[in-house]
């Protein structure tokens, strides 16, 4: 994911989107800096652009941030005037992947230099798909929200969390992969080469075809069955196809009665996003610049123990 912490200014243009209202972008809050007795106006611009083709641009900033009581002094942020996004975002990948000449301090990394956590780390839980929150635990693992052991993979770029995955199966198919793929909490969907997608697609069968317009395979929204991401050292992760069903709807509003496929063509990126996510407990070591991975557990238990 992002590197870079930015908020949305109280007095920001929220860029104009067919079908959102013109304050959209204020809907996860404001930073008003006329309001702030801290903020060190640092004279640089600030931009950013995702990979969806989204922006935000605006101004960089020191402040004191908090975050569930935690109280980080002089964090550089973006103060954004102007963006195409709905909220702020709290970018906390590898300090190599900021959006910057030199490197900064990012949110994880003070963390750590402030004494709130021992190790630059954090383990993110999704949840079930039908779940409206997740958790994020900066410093800990909990051990109740997967199962067997957590397979510690190295990344294999110094900017990105991306991991070595070998293949996918499906049935009694095997698609070759072979290439470092990216995971990505802030990407809804997953996106693979075409040829693997198109193998994928083939090993499902049935009714499933690819639908140019719409730009992705298309198939029955209650099919049973499963995708098995295959990863070094064993660890494997199964895809149930209902989260891999893609609901899709007419321009009136109505339930076409069909699905997508949740896997699409990456044209110049290999991402596993959340419909990937949410069936792993990820630990991410920026420190060690490594990944850790167990099937979830969906449970309301915990189990937290530092890192």
């Amino acid at each position: 994911g992002s590197s870079d912490l930015w908020v949305v200014d109280s007095s920001a243009n929220c860029q104009e989107k067919s079908g959102y209202s013109s304050d959209y972008c204020f809907s996860g809050g404001t930073y008003d800096p006329s309001s702030s007795s801290t903020i060190q106006e640092l004279g640089k611009s600030f931009n950013i652009r995702y990979g969806d083709g989204s922006s935000s641009s605006g101004t960089w900033v020191k402040d004191t941030v908090g975050i569930n009581g935690a109280i980080i002094l002089n964090q550089q942020f973006g103060d954004v005037n102007s963006t195409s996004v709905s909220q702020g975002i709290l970018g906390i990948g590898l300090d190599t992947n900021e959006s910057t000449d030199t490197i900064y301090e990012n949110f994880p990394i003070n963390l750590k230099e402030q004494g709130f956590i021992n190790t630059n780390a954090y383990s993110l839980y999704l949840n079930a798909p039908s779940a409206t929150s997740g958790t994020i635990i900066f410093g800990g693992i909990d051990h109740a929200k997967y199962t067997g052991s957590l397979t510690t993979l190295p990344l294999t770029s110094n900017r990105e969390f991306t991991i070595q995955t070998n293949s996918a199966t499906v049935g009694t198919s095997t698609i070759d992969i072979n290439t470092g793929l990216l995971l990505d909490s802030g990407t809804t969907l997953t996106y693979l080469p075409q040829s693997v997608v198109d193998s994928i697609a083939n090993a499902i069968g049935g009714d499933i075809t690819y639908n140019r317009p719409i730009g992705a395979y298309i198939w029955s929204c209650n099919r049973n069955g499963k995708v098995t991401y295959n990863f070094p050292q064993g660890l494997n992760i199964d895809i149930p196809y209902s989260d891999l069903a893609v609901p899709l709807y007419y321009s009136n509003g109505a339930v076409a009665g069909f699905c997508a496929l949740g896997i699409l063509y990456g044209e110049n990126f290999n991402i596993l996003g959340d419909n990937f996510l949410r069936h792993a407990y990820v630990v991410y070591n920026l420190d060690a610049l490594t990944i850790s991975l167990a099937p979830v557990v969906y449970t309301s238990d915990s189990n937290v123990t530092i890192v």
